[in-house]
């Protein structure tokens, strides 16, 4: 029996960013979709500075979804092994603990992996760099 249970709320304050977030982005979205070719060189510079708040935010609500499901369905000892798997095999396989016929459906499958894949790019970044042309790292 569960005498009493204790949870952070910080997800809310994720939501509610990723809401202004997404606003801001769309917003800026709709300023330069149609700018002429000319001007579109600035068009990854521009667009990619908004899509990274959506990108970072929605990965920590995604991440957090899961966290909380799996911790509402077993003891700490049992987490604390869950959360060994990793990001993405917490989606692909933990649920799989609890309902065996799960599954995650391969289109969630492969938005996750590649959003996964984006926010790795972006908060494990490497510069490119090259000394002595010996293109030490592709960036």
């Amino acid at each position: 029996m569960i005498n009493k249970i204790g949870f952070s709320t910080y997800h809310e304050v994720i939501a509610c960013e990723l809401r202004a977030a997404l606003r801001r982005y769309f917003e800026k979205w709709d300023e330069i979709k149609d700018k002429p070719e000319a001007e579109q060189p600035l068009y990854n510079l521009t667009i990619e500075q908004y899509r990274i708040s959506v990108i970072v935010l929605c990965s920590a609500l995604v991440e957090y979804a899961i966290n909380f499901y799996l911790s509402t369905k077993c003891d700490a000892k049992k987490f604390k092994k869950l959360d060994e798997l990793g990001f993405f095999k917490k989606w692909i396989e933990a649920p799989k603990e609890f309902v065996p016929a799960y599954k995650l459906p391969l289109r969630l499958a492969i938005d996750l992996k590649k959003l996964i894949n984006r926010r790795n790019v972006i908060v494990h970044a490497k510069p490119a760099m090259s000394i002595d042309d010996d293109n030490r790292h592709q960036g």
